[in-house]
């Protein structure tokens, strides 16, 4: 979710309950919005989905990011079909301007209200 910064919002009421569900990706003011969105739509998965999907197979990054989530989070994914969770790992790469799979559980470890927000959205 893009979110326009509070502080150059005329109300920031609204960009403010969008920050507080933990789900925005981006908190900017409307000059920065549009190289965000540019980025997005040229990411792979809005281009042509499940491009990324072959990547996954290689080394199978999957496992491991729903590793993260379930030791983080307690969630676990094991009875999903791996096709849906692919399709939104891959979403969610998108949103967050990540192109290669293999950086994806490194990105997550890294940075654990991702895999919070991937856990709320899966």
């Amino acid at each position: 979710m893009l979110v326009q910064a509070p502080e150059s919002a005329q109300f920031d009421g609204m960009p403010r309950s969008a920050m507080a569900t933990g789900l925005v990706a981006h908190v900017l003011p409307i000059a920065k919005m549009p190289r965000v969105l540019l980025n997005y739509a040229r990411h792979a998965y809005v281009r042509k989905p499940g491009t990324l999907a072959s990547g996954t197979r290689a080394g199978n990054p999957v496992g491991k990011i729903l590793a993260l989530v379930e030791a983080g989070h307690g969630q676990s994914f094991t009875g999903y079909k791996q096709v849906m969770l692919i399709r939104r790992i891959e979403r969610r790469m998108g949103l967050l301007n990540i192109e290669n799979s293999m950086n994806t559980p490194n990105t997550c470890g890294a940075m654990p209200p991702k895999s919070r927000r991937c856990a709320k959205t899966c």
